[in-house]
C-alpha cells in the first residue's frame, strides 16, 4: 500500500490528466439529474404546496425519477470506466465506456439498493455504524464496474478494501 501522500498526489495527476475527458459525463448528469426539478417546476407544484403533495401520486414524476435514476447510474459505471482507462494510459470514448456500462446495470441497481438499506439499518443504529458502513461499502461500484464483481460480492470486495486503509480511502 502506498502513503497517504502518494494517493493523493496520483488523485491530483490523474485529475489533471481526466478532468476535460470527463467533463462529457458530469455535463450529462447534470443535465439528467435536473428532469425531476424541471419537472417540479413545469407542474407547478413548486408554486403550490397540495400540488406537491399530489407528486406522490403522479406518474410523469416518478417517470422523471425512475428514467434519471437509470441514466445516472450508467453515466456514473461509464465515467469510472472512462477514468480507469484514462488512468491505464488509454483512453475509452465515451459510447465505448457506456457501452460496457450499460450490461452492468442490474448490479449496479441491486448493489445499490443493499448499500442503501445497510446504511440505512447502521444509521438507525445510532448513526455511528451507518457511517461506518457508507464509507467501508463505497467502492462496491467501481467493484462492479471496473473488476466483475457481483452485487452481494462488491460489496464485500468493497469493505475488504477499504477495512484498515480508512485515509487511502
Amino acid at each position: 500500500p502506498r502513503g497517504i501522500g502518494q494517493v493523493l498526489d496520483s488523485v491530483f495527476q490523474l485529475a489533471r490528466t481526466a478532468f476535460g475527458r470527463l467533463l462529457p459525463f458530469a455535463l450529462v448528469s447534470g443535465i439528467v439529474g435536473s428532469i425531476p426539478f424541471v419537472y417540479l417546476f413545469t407542474s407547478g407544484a413548486v408554486a403550490d404546496e397540495t400540488a406537491l403533495a399530489g407528486l406522490a401520486f403522479s406518474p410523469g414524476y416518478w417517470l422523471s425519477v425512475g428514467g434519471t435514476a437509470i441514466v445516472m447510474i450508467v453515466v456514473y459505471g461509464a465515467a469510472l470506466v472512462r477514468g480507469e482507462s484514462i488512468a491505464q494510459g488509454e483512453d475509452t470514448g465515451f459510447g465505448a465506456a457506456v457501452g460496457r456500462a450499460l450490461p452492468l446495470f442490474f448490479t449496479m441497481l441491486l448493489a445499490g439498493i443493499l448499500y442503501a438499506i445497510a446504511v440505512g439499518v447502521g444509521m438507525v443504529l445510532v448513526i455511528v455504524p451507518g457511517l461506518i458502513l457508507m464509507v467501508t461499502l463505497y467502492m462496491f461500484l467501481p467493484a462492479i464496474v471496473l473488476d466483475g464483481k457481483g452485487i452481494v460480492e462488491s460489496l464485500k470486495y468493497s469493505h475488504g478494501l477499504v477495512w484498515g486503509n480508512w485515509w487511502r480511502t
